[in-house]
């Protein structure tokens, strides 16, 4: 270790430490170490190289922590998981292995179930999960490098156990050129933000995923409600595996007959009103947006189209032009032109629908200004006045879709029926894929003056088309949307917290809104490192995020429930 590496660790303990009455972490005889004034042994990491059993370790931090003479653990190394992820990062480190002084038959204990330390499991262990440090936290090794000298006494005790435990669960991470995944995440992955959640994930499955060290995670927002059905469905997995097998990309679409694009296509449209019988598959939904967009202009001959307040219809260009907030478009401008915005659920709106207006384009829930739900009277205005006016009514259900707010499709429940349906995110089980849906007549606009009107090379890939297909087949036929109003029900019943100021929900979809955003991060941050995926709204930053898969139990969504209350509390 070198001093820059000491100093890099040196602000991680400084800023994640444990309790009050640390001392500054310091570099002695090659190691970094961190004492605990008044304790017995300290804290310390160390390097070295171990083998065992033949087996080469690789990649690994030890933190060494003793017990007080009464037996109870008083260090808390790092006490979050920001902090956790930052040292695997500056080590670039697997995971890293909690151990603390305590006797081998407690460590037998933990052995036996499968390392995970259970919440208040002994007195030896109760402060260690309760205040989520790196043993309640669970962060067992994924690989090891190197391990630490302990006392004489116990360094072959805790070898045997670190090797146990390490061939029983670790999830080998390639290197690529020497460096970790994470450097390259951020070295040479374009980022979005300044500030990813930047947890390496290794598995999904059902309503759960897994980061690189074993940690396990309820993903509550499915994955931007992606994971309808939950992540890797046994029978979407074997579609995309059999599609795979057979062919996967053969020309650009609409020009070969590929069954799975035709299989889905049918039955998207023995789901939705006869007037929707014709699907045109993208690649997202922001592409089923431009589409769409192209369409509605086409059709009519018009250009004007009126959007609303914060929408979000995705980011590409056309798209972006109606999004509604100037703070995402200015930076892009000059962007489409004949663009107007109205306030959603406005009666207002009507007025900028005229002769000259080609679409109207909202989403039937509002979803990211916080699940707003728009009443079924303003949605069956809009819908007489663009009959009256000869424009078309877009209908952006990507999000909404598939069952998420208690019915196959959000404009049921309004008795309106789109012009044009926008479908995308749980529309592919997990793979890429978006669509425009729209009568049979009206797409053929695209195939004349001028031919080839809207193509794309990859829209309607066949593993996609296979895989979207077996999960709204699984979406049916497991009756998913059946639980979703009693699951709803749940969380109405228990988010009660005083600074919970409201709670907007549609289905198994909520927000829950705090009276500053740094309030909202901060309970997302703390729920993320309690085992909960969660995020907030690009127009309601002070809002927290909910969309769980469907798939979730009932005795799920309340310990889900009972994770955000404490998570509130935690985060002050």
């Amino acid at each position: 270790m070198d001093f820059a590496m000491y100093q890099v660790l040196r602000n991680i303990f400084y800023f994640f430490g444990g309790n009050a009455g640390i001392d500054s972490p310091r570099f002695h005889n090659g190691a970094f170490q961190y004492h605990r004034s008044g304790g017995n042994d300290g804290i310390a990491l160390y390097y070295a190289t171990v083998h065992h059993n033949g087996a080469h370790a690789d990649q690994y931090i030890v933190m060494n922590s003793t017990t007080m003479h009464d037996g109870i653990v008083t260090d808390r190394n790092i006490i979050s998981d920001l902090g956790r992820v930052l040292l695997i990062g500056a080590m670039d480190a697997g995971a890293i292995l909690y151990i603390h002084g305590i006797a081998h038959p407690d460590i037998m204990y933990v052995a036996a179930d499968h390392c995970v330390e259970p919440d208040a499991a002994v007195g030896t262990h109760d402060n260690i999960a309760n205040d989520s440090c790196i043993g309640g936290d669970k962060t067992i090794l994924a690989e090891l490098r190197t391990l630490a000298k302990h006392r004489k006494n116990s360094c072959h005790k805790y070898a045997n156990f670190v090797f146990r435990m390490s061939s029983n669960n670790s999830r080998k991470r390639k290197k690529m050129s020497g460096i970790s995944h994470r450097q390259v995440f951020l070295q040479h992955m374009a980022q979005t933000s300044a500030a990813p959640i930047g947890i390496e994930m290794v598995k999904a499955s059902g309503i759960h995923l897994f980061d690189a060290s074993g940690k396990q995670y309820v993903d509550l927002i499915s994955g931007f409600s992606v994971a309808n059905i939950g992540h890797s469905h046994p029978r979407v997995v074997k579609a995309v595996q059999l599609q795979a097998a057979e062919y996967m990309h053969l020309i650009v679409y609409g020009e070969f007959i590929e069954a799975p694009q035709t299989a889905y296509a049918k039955m998207l449209c023995d789901h939705l009103p006869p007037s929707l019988n014709c699907v045109y598959f993208t690649n997202s939904g922001t592409e089923a947006t431009e589409g769409a967009m192209k369409l509605a202009k086409r059709v009519t001959g018009r250009t004007k189209i009126l959007a609303f307040n914060k929408a979000y219809h995705g980011s590409t260009q056309g798209a972006l032009s109606l999004m509604g907030d100037e703070y995402w478009r200015n930076a892009f401008r000059p962007l489409l032109p004949g663009i107007a915005h109205a306030d959603y659920n406005d009666p207002a709106a009507i007025d900028h629908i005229d002769e000259e207006t080609a679409c109207v384009i909202l989403e039937t829930v509002q979803a990211e200004s916080g699940i707003t739900k728009p009443s079924a009277e303003w949605l069956r205005t809009i819908r007489e006045k663009c009959d009256a006016a000869g424009a078309l009514l877009i209908l952006d259900e990507i999000q909404a879709g598939f069952g998420r707010t208690g019915s196959l499709w959000a404009f049921e429940q309004s008795g309106i029926e789109p012009d044009i349906l926008l479908l995308g995110k749980a529309l592919g089980g997990g793979m890429p894929l978006g669509a425009f849906i729209a009568d049979k007549k009206r797409m053929n606009a695209l195939s004349h003056d001028p031919v080839l009107g809207h193509i794309t090379t990859f829209g309607g890939h066949p593993v996609s088309c296979a895989a979207g297909l077996a999960a709204f087949e699984v979406l049916l036929d497991e009756k998913l949307i059946d639980g979703v109003r009693s699951k709803e029900k749940i969380l109405t019943d228990t988010l009660h917290h005083p600074a919970i100021l409201s709670l907007q929900h549609y289905g198994l979809w909520a927000s829950l809104q705090f009276d500053t955003v740094q309030r909202c991060q901060q309970t997302v941050h703390r729920c993320i490192q309690n085992g909960l995926i969660t995020d907030w709204f690009i127009f309601a930053p002070d809002r927290l995020r909910i969309a769980p898969p469907l798939i979730i139990a009932e005795e799920e969504i309340k310990e889900c429930c009972q994770i955000i209350l404490r998570s509130i509390n935690e985060a002050g």
